[in-house]
């Protein structure tokens, strides 16, 4: 329901799924989009990265190297699924697919551009600090036992 056909998750990539009513910041959805882009540019960027948007949703290195996948779903004007930037992922899994429904374009991530091995734990922080400014919002961070009692992290396996 997301859209955006084949994509891949994985080790090495950081994943985030923000949950957000959009009205709360009047946005719609092209801007919510939009600004999750923004995040990601501006977080590549504290990494000498210079990216950019395309035609094609996600975020780019110049107009065939996809840095980002965004795939997101709103219900209620409530998000769901969210981004997925490459950090140090094996590139070599996405031999295995045409990512995105994009055959003539290929995968890159912030490790392969910058030539060192940048982990998604290295790169959250930088990520955060982005989202918070495009958003306009203090992140305030949980600990799942604030949320979730024992058995329910048993129960989803963690």
């Amino acid at each position: 329901m997301r859209g955006g056909q084949v994509t891949f998750h994985g080790p090495g990539q950081l994943i985030a799924y923000p949950i957000l009513d959009i009205r709360d910041f009047e946005l719609n959805v092209r801007c919510y989009v939009s600004r999750l882009e923004q995040t990601i540019i501006d977080c590549c960027e504290e990494y000498g990265i210079d990216a950019n948007r395309t035609e094609n949703t996600g975020v780019w290195i110049g107009q065939d190297d996809k840095i980002a996948a965004l795939g997101v779903q709103l219900q209620r004007y409530v998000s769901s699924h969210g981004i997925a930037l490459n950090c140090n992922v094996d590139l070599s899994w996405y031999d295995h697919i045409v990512p995105c429904g994009l055959a003539d374009k290929r995968v890159t991530s912030i490790s392969h551009q910058t030539n060192k091995n940048i982990s998604p734990e290295q790169v959250m922080p930088q990520l955060i600090e982005s989202f918070k400014e495009s958003f306009s919002k203090e992140i305030i961070p949980i600990e799942l036992d604030d949320v979730l009692t024992k058995q329910e992290q048993a129960d989803i396996g963690l």
